[in-house]
């Protein structure tokens, strides 16, 4: 009796670690390669500078590794740490993705690091060419993967309410002489402003998602720009984005508007305000999607300079295999007039491509 006693508690204390590692590390990750065709014509004033290649390109395939761990009873910490792989040998081996680290319970999520800003995460379900060439953020402003991020999300309200916020952390110290130099709208200066404090930038936002319905608003204050980020352009943004899903088939639509922020931007710029909108739709048959994606902005200059215009078409066909393994073929166009802030300087790109995407 006392053998068989020992012997199963030779055999807890061997189980019980895998018990306490349930949650622990896990590794993801997904390639996505593709073979493109892709034709430019860059037309200035009459003149057109056109050709064509064919380019093995690789789309943000990555990896990572995720988990939790057990504090108190409904207290738990999590962790996410990401890398982009260069899968077409063209740009650098790994680089940084989302990271952080935080708790967890039922007061929601604290989370310290870099990650996706809550306007951007705010999207849902629009962008069907995510991370491909017709991916929304040639389009609009928003798409920003944000550094020194101390971020808030609420537990689900009523089982379909999600509120997030971000504080952006400039980082800028008096001591160390890094402080901008504020401008007036003539382009005169008014002294050096630090931004040192916890509210200088920040993304919020708050969706609803529950049956087939998905509506979102977002806003983004003093953010650094992705799109607009010449100049050192900080902007503040506003994206309100609806969808809905019903069976086999989906469409989501996104507005977005986007102006400097003329208090904290530490150079003149010619930025007036970016208006953008995006349609999307997919239509699922057995194992095969069919889907298109339309963007159009228009983005305003100041002093003078031409306004930008941005038109892009998408569409794509994908064959799953699996839930991880997929076949695609798609086409975009991509146009913008004015390209350089010029009247008469235009470019339009076609992308033809056919690729793989493997989750793992």
């Amino acid at each position: 009796m006392k053998r068989s006693l020992l012997a199963l508690a030779v055999s807890a204390s061997i189980v019980a670690p895998t018990i306490a590692l349930a949650d622990g590390p896990k590794v993801y990750g997904r390639m996505d390669v593709s073979l493109d065709n892709v034709s430019k014509d860059n037309g200035t004033n009459g003149a057109n500078d056109s050709g064509s290649s064919w380019a093995v390109t690789g789309h943000a395939s990555r990896f990572g590794v995720k988990g939790s761990a057990e504090l108190l009873t409904n207290l738990k910490a999590v962790y996410k740490i990401e890398w982009e792989v260069d899968s077409d040998g063209d740009g650098e081996t790994l680089t940084a993705r989302n990271r952080y680290v935080g708790l967890e319970g039922g007061f929601g999520s604290v989370l310290l690091g870099q990650m996706d800003t809550p306007l951007k995460a705010a999207q849902g379900k629009i962008d069907l060419f995510g991370d491909h060439a017709a991916d929304i953020k040639n389009v609009v402003e928003g798409e920003l993967r944000a550094k020194n991020v101390v971020a808030y999300v609420t537990p689900k309200i009523a089982d379909s309410i999600t509120a997030k916020l971000a504080l952006i952390q400039v980082e800028q110290n008096e001591a160390e002489g890094d402080c901008d130099t504020l401008l007036e709208n003539d382009g005169s200066t008014t002294g050096d402003d630090c931004e040192n404090g916890l509210f200088d930038a920040y993304s919020a936002s708050i969706a609803f998602s529950q049956g087939g319905v998905y509506a979102a608003i977002a806003i983004d204050d003093n953010v650094p720009a992705k799109k607009l980020k010449q100049n050192g352009k900080r902007v503040d943004t506003t994206r309100l984005v609806l969808g809905y899903e019903m069976d086999a088939f989906n469409v989501d639509f996104l507005y977005s508007t986007s102006d400097e922020d003329s208090e904290y931007n530490a150079s003149a710029t010619d930025l007036e305000e970016q208006v953008g909108y995006i349609l999307s739709g997919s239509y699922k048959i057995g194992k095969t999607v069919v889907k298109g994606q339309y963007g159009s902005s228009t983005t305003e200059m100041d002093n003078d300079k031409d306004d930008i215009e941005i038109t892009m078409i998408a569409f794509g066909v994908e064959q799953k295999f699996t839930k991880q393994t997929k076949l695609y073929a798609e086409y975009v166009l991509l146009s913008t007039d004015n390209a350089g802030h010029d009247e008469g300087v235009d470019e339009e790109e076609n992308t033809l491509s056919v690729g793989i995407q493997h989750k793992f």
